[in-house]
């Protein structure tokens, strides 16, 4: 669980050290790990995940809006999300994009959701 050590650590990093980490957590919750994914929120990595989605690299965005439909699919973190709907606010926000890749995850997250 060394990916959790991260989530203590600020998204803000730098795009090197964010890179592996970012790929980490996602191996980690695709793989369907739920020990992970309720760690993971018990530790606010959604918010620092939603979060992320206003970094300036597109690259890392896609990588966080990849990880947000699986992460949903364990009740522990959409029920976290449902007590912050300024989450949801965040994750809006994205649906303006001038990245079509982007706009396209960010559809497919609320379409998920439906």
């Amino acid at each position: 669980m060394n990916e959790l050590e991260s989530i203590s650590q600020d998204f803000k990093s730098n795009e090197e050290e964010l890179k592996p980490r970012m790929s980490a957590i996602k191996y980690a919750i695709l793989s369907e790990q739920e020990t992970f994914i309720e760690a993971f929120v018990q530790l606010d990595g959604v918010t620092k995940l939603i979060t992320l989605l206003r970094h300036p690299k597109n690259q890392l965005v896609t990588i966080a809006l990849d990880i947000i439909p699986k992460l949903l699919t364990v009740d522990v973190a959409l029920q976290f999300m449902q007590k912050k709907p300024d989450l949801f606010t965040n994750l809006y926000e994205k649906m303006d994009s001038q990245n079509q890749r982007i706009r396209y995850q960010t559809h497919m997250v609320f379409v998920w959701l439906c």
